[in-house]
């Protein structure tokens, strides 16, 4: 599977490129053996439902609600934007997982731009 991690739901980069970056991209991510592409982000899940369905993924994708940030602290890639007023959330990353193991990581490197963990470079990381 792919996990891709982003810093907040309906922002711009996540909702303008990002997701609509993995949607176009999908089936390349099928054929190459990839069963589920995951959306993380510390958000709660009515958010992320919401959010989910304006980005008109229907099951192409599966939005991860990590309210508390447990799941992005476990990972390590907190980022504290409370200086935005947003509080500590998820760093925009990548991840290729064979059976839960990290296979590839690309993290982005300020934590919210968008190049190492764009749908065009994971493809070439699976």
């Amino acid at each position: 599977m792919v996990l891709i991690g982003l810093p907040a739901a309906f922002s711009p980069t996540c909702s303008e490129k990002h997701v609509p970056g993995y949607l176009a991209h999908i089936e390349e991510f099928k054929k190459k053996g990839i069963d589920k592409v995951a959306v993380l982000a510390v958000n709660d899940f009515f958010t992320m439902k919401a959010w989910a369905k304006t980005q008109g993924v229907g099951t192409k994708l599966t939005f991860l609600a990590d309210g508390n940030g447990e799941m992005t602290k476990a990972l390590g890639v907190e980022l504290d934007l409370s200086k935005a007023l947003l509080g500590v959330r998820c760093k925009r990353f990548s991840m290729v997982l064979e059976d839960g193991v990290v296979k590839a990581a690309a993290i982005e490197p300020d934590g919210t731009g968008y190049t190492v963990s764009s749908a065009e470079n994971t493809l070439k990381q699976v």
